[in-house]
């Protein structure tokens, strides 16, 4: 089995350079894509390298632009969930991924999501190498599967409040002047699994100029029939959720369109915080198992 790496990915996306904290283990299996969500960061599904039946897939993680130890090299206004869907784009053009699993969490997995939309939409998709620049190659990219974690399907389960949109959109001198404050003293009077932990954490995890792109395009997104997108995608599909939104209206559809739903125990919005262990044994159970058979009776979404 090989070991993870820590290593810093350059990289340019829409003309901003970007300095990418990354996690990567090669492999001779299909990689792992991970897209961590708001105020998370990529270590956060570290752990599934040391699962004895994920061992040989490749694994990729990395601090979003904005976040993390991650550095971005232009306007923070840019740092949208379009704009992170391209930089996905570019990672998976970098390492030159072929075939993948993709596990997204909150915004991440919106991330993912669009990212999975997108290139089932577009059979010519082409990705520009780093080392290329000057050329654009065809790459076939197969998305074996798609694991949603809490991630955003409607205005219903999406994290940020509307007052805290609608502060974040106002003329400048209206705006909320300080978005990280409110949002660590929303998280700390929550009476959520994980919030304590995560407002704590939040400062460390995502800059202040990062957050009113990334909310406000998260929740515009999110009246954009998400749900259709998910339920439309080709690939087998996972939709995990904490036990404290069980109540969720839109988990009957998903279940009747043949997503498999996984509810986590003693779990609000952050299962890897709450109850790891859990949500590590069910993703593998989950990849597990359609390692078997993926190739035979499911049907996987390919793009030349």
């Amino acid at each position: 089995m090989a070991s993870a790496t820590f290593s810093t990915l350059r990289l340019t996306v829409h003309d901003h350079p970007l300095e990418l904290s990354t996690i990567h283990r090669p492999g001779p299996k299909p990689a792992i894509l991970f897209l961590h969500g708001f105020g998370s960061c990529k270590e956060d599904l570290h752990d599934l390298i040391f699962l004895p039946s994920l061992q040989d897939h490749a694994f990729i993680a990395y601090d979003a632009p904005g976040c993390g130890a991650s550095l971005h090299h232009g306007p923070s206004s840019d740092l949208t969930i379009p704009f992170l869907v391209a930089t996905a784009q570019a990672v998976l053009s970098h390492f030159h991924i072929s075939s993948f699993y993709l596990i997204g969490h909150s915004t991440g997995a919106l991330t993912a999501l669009m990212l999975a939309s997108a290139l089932q939409q577009q059979p010519q998709f082409q990705l520009q190498s780093q080392h290329r620049q000057q050329q654009k190659q065809q790459q076939k990219l197969t998305l074996l599967a798609f694991i949603n974690i809490e991630g955003i399907l409607s205005p219903e389960n999406c994290p940020f409040s509307r007052s805290l949109y609608k502060s974040l959109t106002q003329d400048n001198e209206e705006q909320e002047s300080d978005p990280l404050k409110t949002l660590t003293t929303a998280l700390t009077t929550s009476p959520t699994y994980g919030h304590i932990q995560l407002a704590s954490l939040l400062p460390l995890r995502i800059r202040p100029a990062a957050i009113a792109p990334l909310v406000t395009s998260t929740v515009d997104l999110s009246w954009k029939n998400l749900l259709g997108r998910f339920v439309r995608l080709s690939c087998p599909a996972m939709f995990m959720f904490g036990d404290q939104n069980r109540n969720c209206s839109f988990l009957d559809q998903l279940e009747a369109n043949g997503v498999e739903l996984v509810r986590i125990p003693m779990c609000g919005h952050f299962p890897m915080y709450s109850n790891p262990a859990k949500m590590l044994r069910r993703i593998e159970g989950f990849l597990r198992e359609l390692g078997g058979y993926i190739f035979g009776g499911f049907r996987v979404m390919a793009w030349r």
